[in-house]
């Protein structure tokens, strides 16, 4: 009750449900389709996480891995400018 309606979307459509990361990485793009303002939130997210993680460490690796995906889930929500972090950080 701290948050109105549409701040409480976004968040759900940004947490991370189920056990393996494939699984909670699938549930957060199934999400995403419904709640689409939640895109720019995950992609500001991930572009944090990837310009922290070391070059060539398990994250950074973990990361490239899941970028096709991330990308055609994510992508089409987002403006162009703020993808383009998200390229310059890989």
């Amino acid at each position: 009750d701290k948050f109105s309606p549409r701040v409480a979307d976004r968040v759900w459509a940004v947490t991370a449900e189920g056990d393996a990361r494939a699984e909670k990485m699938a549930a957060i793009y199934r999400k995403i389709e419904a709640c689409p303002e939640a895109a720019l939130v995950k992609l500001a997210d991930r572009v944090a996480n990837v310009e922290a993680a070391p070059a060539g460490s398990k994250h950074r690796l973990r990361y490239s891995g899941e970028r096709a995906a991330f990308e055609l889930a994510i992508r089409p929500f987002v403006p162009a400018v703020a993808w383009d972090r998200l390229d310059r950080a890989y």
